[in-house]
């Protein structure tokens, strides 16, 4: 249950922050705030001599201020019921997206990321009453304590503009002090077996009557992410291109296979799962 309150907690601090950062969008601001499958994502951009002054309005909003504060202050019951209807909704109407739509938004994730969780899944924590207190009380007490900071500053800030806004980020999660740097967890692929695995999923609308394959090739040996040099990864892009022109006239103008033919590749941390972790 833990995720499905990540994400409406997110849309709660998005919905909070609305009329906020719909003014900063007009003088050139922008902000985001989401969950991801190991935590929360925060990020804001625009004129560096006012990105300070985004950035701690949002924080204000993600952590009520100051450490041990109350998250979304303000926030009503009536807000989080109209938000919670809306997420049961998009968990039901997503079924109804094309085989074409959900294979590569969902179920490709099962592939290159740490577990996510099945709609079915997300369906039940989500049919859980649910109060604003709960859901504060979920990222002060549960989130926040567990959490690290990971920061990254890209433009023309300074070196102490980026250090400032990395310690005030730590500072409203209550860090009083900022640690050594540790290796980040590595976000690994689900190593598969040998020669070939097939996994065949029902499309979720039944009456849907079209199809979707999506076929990954992991090529050996699986480089990690900080040896994939430049020229590994020059010739990665253009092997895409050679095979995505390959793919298009093959598959759809030749054979009439689709009417949606593609190629891509993806470069991740390596790391072997045990393909338990393939849950559909």
């Amino acid at each position: 249950p833990h995720y499905a309150m990540s994400e409406l907690f997110s849309l709660a601090v998005t919905d909070a922050l609305e009329e906020t950062t719909a003014l900063a969008s007009l003088a050139g601001m922008d902000y985001d705030f989401s969950t991801t499958s190991t935590g929360f994502e925060m990020s804001v951009s625009g004129y560096s001599d006012t990105l300070q002054e985004l950035l701690t309005t949002v924080l204000e909003t993600v952590t009520g201020g100051t450490s041990g504060g109350v998250p979304v202050p303000g926030f009503t019951e009536t807000r989080l019921s109209i938000l919670v209807d809306t997420y049961r909704r998009a968990l039901y109407n997503a079924d109804l997206d094309t085989p074409a739509t959900v294979l590569p938004k969902y179920y490709a994730k099962l592939l290159t990321r740490t577990p996510t969780y099945t709609r079915t899944e997300l369906r039940a924590a989500a049919a859980q009453p649910l109060t604003v207190a709960q859901l504060q009380s979920f990222a002060r007490d549960v989130v926040y304590p567990s959490s690290r900071v990971e920061c990254m500053s890209f433009g023309n800030l300074s070196p102490e503009e980026a250090l400032a806004m990395a310690q005030a980020v730590a500072k409203g999660l209550g860090y009083s002090a900022a640690k050594a740097p540790t290796e980040p967890e590595e976000l690994g692929a689900v190593v598969l077996p040998e020669n070939s695995t097939a996994f065949t999923i029902p499309a979720p609308n039944p009456a849907e009557a079209n199809s979707a394959l999506m076929g990954t090739f992991q090529l050996p040996p699986v480089i990690p992410a900080r040896e994939l040099t430049p020229k590994k990864a020059a010739t990665l892009h253009l092997l895409q291109n050679v095979m995505q022109q390959r793919c298009f006239d093959q598959l759809r103008t030749k054979e009439l296979l689709g009417y949606k033919a593609s190629c891509s590749h993806k470069a991740i941390r390596s790391r072997t799962y045990s393909t338990s972790y393939l849950r559909v």
